[in-house]
C-alpha cells in the first residue's frame, strides 16, 4: 500500500460523543489504489506482499516469478507457476499457498481460498501479511468473530516486530464489528484505521456505522467536511444523501443524489431516490422513467418493483401495478408493506378474498400497524362479516387512537350495516379530530376525504344530495397513508407507501 500523510485526522479514541461538531477533514491525500471510492477495495484485488527473501532455499525459488505474475495479473500463469512450486516443495512453501488463496478468492472459491490461507498461517505463523488476508477471507465467509481474532493476531505480531501500524488491520475489524451489528465497536475501530492513515473508504465505514447508531448528525458533518475534501466522490454523495433522507432533508438529499448521478449515471441507490422523490411528487412519468434504467442494473430488487407498482397504482393502470407487486413478492415474500400494498390494489379492483389473503400476511408480518387492521375491517365488512370487522378496527383504535381515517371508515362499515347509533359516534370522533386539525394537516387534503365527511355529516342529518367539497369542512383534509374503503370511499393514488432510501435498508413499521 502507498505511504500517504494526512494533515488532519480522526480522534483515535473515545466515545461516539467525542466526535467534534465541526469535523474537519482538511488536505487529505487523493484516492490511490488501496482507497477505493465506495469503501470496497478492501476485497477487491488483494496485494501480493513483498517477496520472501531466501531464494536459495529450494522451497521458495519461484517466489520472484509467483510476484511478478501476479502484479501483472497474469493470474493463469500464475497459477501454474504456484503449482509447480507446490509441487517441488511437496505443499511446504508458505508463499505459493498465499497467492493461491488469492486467486482463490478472485474466483469466488471462498472457502477453498480460506482454507489455503489457513495453511499459510501454519507454515509461516510469524508472517503479519499471511494473517491479514486470513482475516480477510474470515470476513468475506461470513466469520466475523474469526475474523477479529485474525486481525488482531496480525496487529500484535506487527507491532511485536516494530512495523508500520496498518490501517487496514484496523479497518478490518470495523467491518467485522459491522457485520456484527455492534456500531459503537465499529466507530472506535474506524477511527482508529483513519488516525493511521486517510482514506474515504474509511469515512464511508465511519459514516455507516454512526448510522446504524442513529447518530445521523454526527454521520453528516462527516461526510459534508468528506466531501469539502474529495467532491469528486460520488460514494460520499450517495451516503450523505441516505443520511438527509433520515433526517427527513428531501431537498438536500434530492441534491445530493443528483450530485452522485452527475458523476455516476449508473449509480443503483441513486437512480432508485431520485426516483422516489419524484413519485413522492407525483411525477409519475419521470419515475416510472428512472426507475427503469435503475431497474435495467438492479432486476432482482424488490423495493424498485414495489415503488413501479406504486407508481402504476396513482396513475389508475391497475392491473400494471397487481404485476409489479407481484414480482416485488416473489423476491421478497416477507416485506409487509408489498402484502399491504397488493391488498390495496386488490380492493380498489374488488377482488375482497385476494385482498384479505395479503392483508392476513401483512398483519402477521407486522402486527402493530394500525391502517393494516382497519384495511382487515374493510375486507370483513365487503365480506358481510360486521362482527369480525369491528374487533379488526378496535384493534386498529387501541394501536392509533387518534387516526381520523380509521374513524371515518369505522363510521361508514357501522353505518352500511344500519348500526345508525354506533355509526354516529365514531362520525361524531372522526369529526372532533378533524376539528382539532391544524391548517398543515387540512392541507395535504384527499378529496374522497372531504367528500365523505361532508357527505356523512348530511346524511346523520337526514339530509339528501351531491356531495359538495369545501363547505363546512374545508378545502382539504388529512392525507391518507392507508386506503379508505368499505361504502364511499376508494383507495386513493396517494394512498400506497412507497418504499424511499432510507427504508432499503431498514424496514419496518
Amino acid at each position: 500500500m502507498s505511504s500517504l500523510n494526512c494533515s488532519s485526522r480522526l480522534p483515535v479514541s473515545g466515545s461516539v460523543a467525542d466526535i467534534p461538531s465541526d469535523v474537519q477533514l482538511s488536505n487529505p491525500p487523493p484516492h490511490d489504489g488501496g482507497s477505493s471510492a465506495d469503501g470496497n477495495a478492501f476485497f477487491s484485488l488483494p496485494s501480493s506482499p513483498k517477496v520472501p527473501e531466501g531464494f536459495d532455499s529450494p522451497r521458495e525459488s519461484g517466489n520472484w516469478l509467483i510476484h511478478q505474475l501476479f502484479i501483472r495479473q497474469e493470474y493463469a500463469a500464475c497459477l501454474a507457476m504456484v503449482e509447480t512450486q507446490l509441487r517441488e516443495s511437496e505443499g511446504l512453501c508458505a508463499y505459493a499457498l498465499f497467492v493461491k488463496g488469492l486467486l482463490k478468492r478472485i474466483d469466488g472459491a471462498l472457502m477453498e481460498s480460506l482454507g489455503l490461507l489457513q495453511t499459510a498461517v501454519l507454515i509461516a505463523p510469524r508472517s503479519v501479511a499471511n494473517r491479514k488476508e486470513l482475516g480477510r477471507a474470515f470476513l468475506l465467509c461470513g466469520f466475523h468473530e474469526e475474523a477479529i481474532a485474525a486481525f488482531e493476531e496480525a496487529e500484535s505480531l506487527a507491532a511485536a516486530q516494530h512495523e508500520t501500524e496498518d490501517w487496514e488491520i484496523r479497518y478490518g475489524i470495523g467491518k467485522c464489528y459491522m457485520g456484527l451489528g455492534q456500531y459503537e465497536n465499529a466507530v472506535h475501530a474506524f477511527m482508529r484505521s483513519s488516525g493511521v492513515q486517510y482514506h474515504d473508504a474509511i469515512t464511508l465505514q465511519l459514516g455507516e456505522a454512526l448510522s446504524g447508531l442513529k447518530d445521523y448528525s454526527s454521520a453528516i458533518r462527516l461526510c459534508e467536511a468528506a466531501l469539502r475534501n474529495s467532491p469528486s466522490n460520488p460514494a460520499l454523495f450517495e451516503l450523505l444523501g441516505k443520511l438527509y433522507t433520515q433526517e427527513n432533508r428531501t431537498q438536500e438529499a434530492f441534491q445530493c443524489f443528483s450530485s452522485c448521478l452527475r458523476l455516476d449515471p449508473t449509480n443503483e441507490l441513486a437512480l432508485a431516490a431520485v426516483s422516489s422523490v419524484f413519485h413522492e411528487n407525483a411525477q409519475y412519468e419521470v419515475a416510472l422513467g428512472k426507475y427503469g434504467i435503475a431497474l435495467a442494473r438492479m432486476p432482482d430488487s424488490a423495493e424498485l418493483w414495489g415503488n413501479v407498482g406504486g407508481c402504476f397504482f396513482a396513475q389508475k393502470k391497475t392491473h400494471a401495478a397487481v404485476a409489479c407487486l407481484r414480482k416485488s413478492l416473489l423476491l421478497d415474500p416477507f416485506e409487509w408493506k408489498t402484502h399491504y400494498n397488493l391488498a390495496t390494489t386488490y380492493l380498489s379492483l374488488g377482488r375482497y378474498v385476494s385482498a384479505f389473503h395479503h392483508i392476513s400476511a401483512s398483519i402477521t408480518l407486522n402486527p402493530k400497524y394500525a391502517p393494516s387492521y382497519m384495511l382487515l375491517g374493510v375486507c370483513l365488512s365487503l365480506a358481510k362479516d360486521l362482527d369480525n370487522a369491528c374487533e379488526a378496527y378496535e384493534k386498529a383504535i387501541s394501536l392509533r387512537e387518534g387516526d381520523l381515517l380509521l374513524r371515518l371508515n369505522y363510521a361508514v362499515t357501522l353505518l352500511n350495516h344500519a348500526r345508525v347509533e354506533e355509526g354516529t359516534i365514531q362520525f361524531q370522533v372522526a369529526l372532533s379530530i378533524w376539528n382539532e386539525s391544524s391548517a398543515e394537516q387540512r392541507s395535504k387534503a384527499s378529496a374522497s376525504l372531504l367528500r365523505t365527511l361532508k357527505f356523512l355529516q348530511q346524511r346523520l342529518k337526514g339530509g339528501e344530495g351531491e356531495v359538495v367539497e369545501g363547505a363546512s369542512i374545508g378545502e382539504a383534509a388529512f392525507a391518507s397513508e392507508a386506503p379508505a374503503s368499505g361504502g364511499g370511499l376508494l383507495p386513493e393514488a396517494n394512498s400506497i407507501p412507497t418504499v424511499g432510501p432510507s427504508q432499503q435498508r431498514e424496514r419496518g413499521a
